[in-house]
């Protein structure tokens, strides 16, 4: 997030704000004065809502932002009976400069100011009419106790804000209920959310073989990660046995809208009361272990945030990337643009250093094969492992939907990289955002009269002998789930400082640069940008574009840059938008008379 400021900087920011336009006042600069007390007041109003302080010192910053607006509303009136009284002749009253009339310049937005991007995130709370907080919110003491019941398997009647994620059609028709391991033993029972089965078992697979706690450390207790408690705590394990003192609750922490966001849960799971099966995504444990149900309550967290059980499907870095925070990649194989080797070389060296984690996608026609063996339409499959050898090159798939008594069928197949193109529609990425040194984030709104947001990023490229990259990410915040119909395209350039300003691209140019651009009614879009290594500095000119939903008059959107150790970058915050603006729909007639 863009909120690097320290709270006690940006106390100190605000009262010299404040202090200056008092001076500004009192020397009669009421212009400036004015434009200082805003400023002041937006600062002390962010302070206030921050959560990192006391109640005290958040009482005396919103009396502090008080004090400041009200400076800045009665310069405002002295300014309006100033142009009323110029208006009406001279006046032997008082007034500035031998009772010259005041005029305030209109304060434009800054939209790179901590408390603008503060605004947009916590608009990105709501999602399907749910607040879900940012993670470092405070978390309601109200939800501490007493609203969630300690046992594991329970009927779930409550669907409200605070209740459980609705059942999917499945579930409902057998009436459900809710209520160490190997990762062959991972068991889908929702079909539709086969992207998240998916990602939780690549998870699982880092986790082994790197030692990483990828999805287990997304679920906390009492604020505290799972992970980091003993080790036989419900939180490992959920024993019927072994409760936890906050009766059920966990808090699950997801990367939802440009920001970690507090998802609470209890620990009902749906299941079938003809035989108590569970219907959700399970661990089948061996006899001598017990049952894993973490997994569980990660997929009930992400069916709360996204509306159900009756999941619609998506594709697994959008999962992942809310679950892990890791960068959605998407690649379509049958693209004319698709590049064989250079996507294999990219897999193979990200996957075995532990960087990146790979799912397939099929397409949405019928009766998919492998060598005799069916796959879903339109489902996702894990990669578990990626292996090259003097005779070819493989990909372990992993089918979480084949339970392990169906022997006809096998749960992993091995396929070799050629059939994986031939097969699967789409493989799926999500990189390790640890793998750059910078980033930086910028959330914005789009405007239902102009969809389109320009943004200017500088870098200085330090590294002679090799050209670098940056990577941007455009996520569109979400805030009905079930909305197919949204569109976003990101387009960046390098700007040429070689050619005089006439004739360089201009990326104010909204609608010619994103009308040029792919669009995708994905939540994510990622470019990957060359900086060549004769370019020791420059410009990347950056448009974001929204087609979709008319009715809302702002949707959220979030940029994130990521460069490694040689590239810096920052923000060019001298973009900005005029401090008001209009659009006029004009047509001539016949008569070339001007219609408006």
């Amino acid at each position: 997030m863009m909120l690097s400021s320290t709270p006690s900087s940006e106390a100190r920011t605000a009262e010299s704000t404040y202090a200056k336009a008092t001076k500004a006042e009192l020397a009669r600069n009421y212009d400036g004065a004015f434009k200082l007390y805003v400023q002041a007041t937006e600062s002390f109003l962010h302070l206030s809502r921050t959560t990192h302080h006391s109640e005290a010192l958040r009482a005396k910053w919103k009396t502090n932002a008080t004090k400041a607006l009200e400076r800045a509303e009665k310069i405002k009136a002295f300014a309006q009976k100033t142009q009323v009284t110029a208006q009406d002749g001279p006046s032997s009253s008082p007034g500035p400069a031998g009772g010259a009339t005041v005029r305030l310049t209109p304060i434009a937005i800054n939209h790179f100011s901590p408390q603008e991007q503060y605004y947009v995130l916590t608009r990105g709370s709501l999602v399907n009419g749910h607040n879900y907080p940012l993670w470092d919110d405070p978390s309601p003491a109200s939800c501490a106790s007493n609203l969630f019941p300690a046992t594991v398997l329970l009927t779930l009647t409550s669907s409200g804000p605070d209740g459980q994620p609705p059942l999917s059609a499945e579930q409902q028709r057998v009436s459900a209920g809710a209520a160490g391991y190997t990762l062959k033993t991972i068991l889908q029972h929702v079909v539709t959310d086969c992207s998240v089965c998916a990602s939780i078992s690549v998870c699982l697979e880092h986790n082994r073989r790197f030692g990483s706690e990828l999805a287990r450390s997304a679920l906390h207790i009492a604020g505290v990660p799972a992970v980091s408690l003993e080790a036989k705590t419900a939180a490992l394990s959920l024993s019927r046995n072994e409760r936890h003192e906050m009766s059920g609750r966990y808090d699950v922490k997801l990367f939802v809208n440009g920001a970690w966001r507090r998802i609470v849960i209890d620990d009902a799971l749906p299941y079938n009361p003809s035989d108590g099966s569970l219907m959700c995504m399970t661990i089948h444990s061996e006899a001598d272990k017990p049952t894993v149900y973490w997994p569980s309550l990660i997929e009930k967290s992400y069916m709360k945030l996204m509306g159900g059980y009756d999941f619609p499907g998506s594709n697994s870095s959008i999962d992942l990337h809310a679950i892990t925070g890791w960068i959605p990649d998407q690649i379509d194989t049958k693209s004319p643009l698709f590049e064989r080797e250079k996507t294999w070389e990219r897999l193979i060296s990200g996957f075995t250093e532990g960087r990146c984690l790979v799912t397939l996608g099929t397409g949405a026609r019928p009766d998919i094969h492998w060598r005799g063996t069916p796959l879903l339409s339109a489902h996702s499959y894990a990669v578990i492992d990626i292996d090259e050898n003097e005779e070819d090159r493989v990909f372990t798939v992993l089918d979480s939907w084949v339970r392990p008594e169906d022997e006809q069928c096998s749960r992993v197949l091995q396929i070799p990289w050629s059939e994986v193109l031939y097969v699967f529609d789409g493989i799926y990425l999500s990189w390790d955002p640890a793998m750059w040194k910078h980033r930086i984030d910028f959330h914005g709104m789009w405007k239902r009269a102009d969809a389109n947001h320009n943004l200017r990023i500088n870098f200085i490229n330090t590294n002679p002998d090799s050209d670098s990259e940056i990577w941007i990410l455009l996520t569109r915040h979400l805030t009905q789930t079930n909305r197919t119909n949204d569109f976003i395209c990101l387009r960046a350039e390098i700007e040429n400082p070689a050619l005089p300003p006439s004739t360089r691209t201009r990326m104010n140019q909204q609608h010619e640069v994103s009308n040029t651009g792919t669009y995708t009614n994905s939540s994510h879009f990622l470019v990957r940008t060359k900086i060549p290594a004769s370019t020791r500095s420059g410009v990347v000119g950056v448009v974001a574009s929204y087609e979709g939903e008319r009715e809302a008059k702002e949707i959220g959107f979030s940029v994130t840059v990521f460069t490694g150790r040689d590239v810096k970058v920052g923000w060019d915050e001298s973009v900005s938008l005029p401090p008001y603006s209009t659009r006029v729909c004009v047509s001539f007639d016949s008569a070339d008379q001007l219609n408006c």
